[in-house]
């Protein structure tokens, strides 16, 4: 199964992540879940500084993390995901 989570400077919140993490069925691997959060609070934290002092309006950080069971995707991004964004996500 493919997860794409969108990342923005204030959301989702690490709980929110760990709540789509443990929805997967079969489980997520608990070493990879661990690798995923700190990825997670990587890309949030740098969004976070390039928003604070408006490097770049751009700012885009992408990870992917599998078990070999799933693919987790991280898409960091300043501006919330358009419908259309969305949309092509439904058809990848």
């Amino acid at each position: 199964m493919k997860k794409k989570i969108y990342v923005l400077p204030d959301s989702p919140a690490e709980n929110e992540v760990k709540e789509i993490l443990r929805s997967l069925s079969p489980p997520f691997n608990p070493r990879t879940s661990e690798q995923l959060l700190i990825s997670y609070r990587q890309i949030q934290s740098r969004l976070r500084d390039a928003a604070i002092n408006k490097i770049a309006v751009n700012t885009h950080h992408t990870q992917s993390v599998s078990d070999g069971k799933h693919t987790v995707t991280l898409v960091g991004q300043m501006d919330t995901p358009t419908r259309f964004q969305k949309f092509l996500d439904i058809l990848r």
